[in-house]
């Protein structure tokens, strides 16, 4: 998935910038003149090659910043004021460098050119600016990171806010597009599962034990039902001994709240943290999909099990996370992939390819127009337009409280996303108060964000 890229990229990010400064801190000191050649004022900043610009920001979504002088690190250190007010100061005239690394696409190595060559200004300039105002000799690559990681946020929510009251409508078009599909729409909330499946769901977390269901599976059986060829590959042998009744019984309701039983519930809401909260695991489930729709295909009663495994998508949905979405997706395609190997046509409302990428694009890109910085108005009109509304709630509320630190403003944005009516409040009663990131998380959360120009384009569809 593109976030583990994401993840794997930023973790490489991390560990070149710390070579970097253990090269810079064993390197002998450079004569003055070269200092000053090296200092922000006198290096142009390069742009990025058109092939590498998604899209050029505006100049409202620029940081202003005083124009950097040369004798503006020896100013800083003068002062005697060395604290993260001056590192912000010193980082402020990497703004072009960060933002290329935001804009840059990930494919083809371009994203790792942009980074070599931040880390390369890094080196030259920063650094050394920031050791002269420390004075110790020490470079201090905790408040570095920290400090990168605040300034890739800030920029992106600022990117964001500009962007998004041009690309609104386009947003709105889309979901009157999302809304004609039936299979996408929000189910009715009378009877939830919770109680049913939170005793059989495996259920997994970051950071905290939690008891296996009774619906995991063994390691032995889950490689074979994941083994290439799809459910093409998967044989009689492979699911003989499972009791698929849960999944018949699972028909009787019709809404699934992490929140109304199971671990969630149960879970002190101090220890809630966006980033490693609990949640049923996906590729269990996914697993006990597949095998059901190999057996409705042997067996020659497949309407029946497309039927269970559908309702079962529809619950996923229903769960109002970004990560129900996309099972639920994942769902629609696994039945499509297994009627195929049927004689049957295949049914009115079950989501084509071309369907499914325009509704995950959508959902992902509902969460942003909720995001801080975004203009009221903005914000109202996304909200009113979106086939998920409450997925772009929770969503938008756990980052915004993970940022509650960094981002200026943003116990009121909590407020207001709070505020929102016709969603379940118990979860975002909870991510409001989940523990803010940790330097690394916060680059995570840069990068993990697009750009609508990326959201709003249609790409293919993959599996969760």
């Amino acid at each position: 998935m593109r976030s583990r890229r994401l993840l794997t990229w930023v973790l490489v990010l991390v560990i070149a910038l710390s070579a970097v400064v253990f090269s810079w801190c064993n390197a002998e000191p450079p004569a003055p003149s070269e200092a000053h050649h090296a200092t922000p004022a006198t290096r142009p900043v390069e742009p990025p090659p058109a092939s590498a610009r998604a899209e050029a920001p505006p100049a409202s979504a620029r940081a202003e910043a005083p124009p950097p002088t040369a004798s503006a690190p020896s100013e800083v250190a003068d002062a005697g004021r060395c604290d993260r007010a001056a590192l912000d100061q010193i980082l402020r005239p990497l703004d072009a460098d960060l933002l290329q690394l935001l804009l840059t696409p990930d494919g083809g190595g371009g994203r790792d050119l942009a980074a070599a060559l931040f880390l390369g200004r890094l080196d030259r300039d920063a650094l050394r600016a920031w050791s002269a105002c420390r004075g110790d000799g020490e470079v201090g690559v905790t408040d570095f990171l920290a400090a990168i990681g605040e300034r890739l946020v800030m920029l992106r929510l600022e990117l964001n806010a500009a962007q998004a009251e041009r690309w609104v409508e386009r947003f709105c078009q889309q979901s009157a597009q999302v809304l004609k599909q039936p299979a996408f729409a929000d189910a009715p909330r009378t009877r939830d599962a919770a109680v049913f499946l939170s005793g059989r769901v495996d259920w997994k977390s970051g950071h905290l034990p939690v008891p296996a269901g009774s619906l995991r599976l063994p390691t032995t059986l889950q490689d074979r039902i994941r083994r290439p060829g799809g459910i093409k590959a998967i044989q009689p042998a492979d699911y003989a001994g499972l009791d698929f009744g849960w999944m018949r019984e699972l028909l009787e309701y019709d809404h699934w709240s992490l929140y109304g039983a199971g671990p969630l519930r149960d879970l002190d809401e101090s220890a809630w943290n966006y980033t490693t909260w609990q949640f049923p695991n996906d590729r269990t489930l996914i697993d006990w999909a597949r095998a059901r729709l190999a057996k409705g295909v042997h067996e020659q009663q497949f309407e029946q099990a497309a039927a269970e495994v559908r309702h079962l998508g529809q619950l996923w949905g229903s769960t109002e996370t970004m990560i129900g979405a996309r099972v639920r997706s994942r769902l629609y395609q696994l039945e499509r992939e297994a009627r195929a190997l049927t004689p049957l046509a295949l049914p009115p409302g079950l989501p084509n390819d071309e369907e499914i990428t325009l509704q995950r694009a959508n959902v992902e890109a509902g969460r942003q127009f909720l995001l801080p910085g975004v203009p009221t108005a903005v914000r109202q009109r996304a909200l009113a337009c979106a086939p998920s509304p409450c997925v772009a709630l929770t969503e938008a509320t756990g980052i915004t409280a993970s940022l509650r630190e960094v981002v200026p403003g943003a116990a009121a944005h909590l407020a207001w996303l709070e505020a929102q009516p016709g969603c379940e409040s118990a979860s975002r009663r909870r991510l409001a108060k989940t523990a803010p990131y940790s330097p690394r998380g916060l680059e995570d959360v840069s990068l993990g964000l697009q750009t609508f120009e990326v959201l709003l384009t249609p790409r293919p569809s993959t599996g969760p």
